[in-house]
């Protein structure tokens, strides 16, 4: 029996009321201003939960990842835009980060954040 998308957003939002402990706001910045879902300008922050952790091999390049870089894990859904590489900035526990690369699990349920502090 194939898995549904409700169940991995379902899973998402098991996993994250296990590890609750380890959950932190991340606040979203768009350094240009513009909302490329809304075709809008816009610079009004985002705040959405989630968690951050060493960066996952298995998510990212190697070759990409350098020391002091972190993995950052949202629940899609809570989003009203989506962070840009290149165009976001994530501050999370105080640190501004810039966005290397961003992963989306094959159910749309979450998005994987590659970050490096600025």
């Amino acid at each position: 029996m194939a898995t549904t998308k409700q169940e991995f957003v379902d899973l998402a939002d098991e996993l994250f009321e296990e590890f609750a402990d380890f959950v932190s706001p991340g606040v979203f910045e768009l350094t240009t201003g513009f909302n490329r879902q809304t075709g809008e300008k816009t610079n009004i922050p985002q705040t959405v939960d989630g968690i951050q952790t060493k960066v996952s091999l298995k998510v990212f390049e190697a070759r990409n990842v350098q020391v002091g870089d972190y993995m950052q894990v949202y629940r899609k859904r809570f989003f009203e835009w989506l962070p840009e590489i290149g165009k976001t900035i994530v501050t999370m526990k105080g640190i501004k980060q810039q966005i290397v690369d961003i992963k989306y699990d094959p159910a749309d349920a979450a998005v994987f954040l590659h970050v490096r502090r600025l």
